[in-house]
């Protein structure tokens, strides 16, 4: 019994904390009920380096998703882009939330 308790809580991990274990931040942004999806994806979440922002505007029948930045070497290059980008679309009236 404790090796089946031990294998369902190992398989059921990844589910938990998954936006942890494969580090990614997502960012949602609406206006009026549209949406604009922000990812920031890291190869390296402990490090924070190897890392690309994604931006989807798929809702408004633009391209799918758009790598806008990426970066191999500099700890958090993505997080600062993704703040300005974020801050650009709040001055525009697009309202910005950290999802979890």
């Amino acid at each position: 019994m404790r090796k089946f308790s031990h294998w369902v809580l190992m398989a059921l991990l990844p589910v938990l904390f998954g936006a942890t274990l494969v580090g990614k931040v997502r960012r949602v942004c609406d206006r009026g009920g549209v949406k604009r999806v922000i990812d920031v994806i890291y190869d390296n979440p402990a490090t924070r380096m190897g890392c690309k922002v994604l931006y989807d505007k798929r809702q408004e029948g633009a391209w799918r998703k758009k790598i806008l930045y990426q970066a191999q070497y500099e700890p958090d290059f993505c997080e600062e882009k993704t703040q300005t980008l974020v801050r650009q679309l709040e001055s525009w009236g697009w309202r910005c939330e950290k999802e979890l």
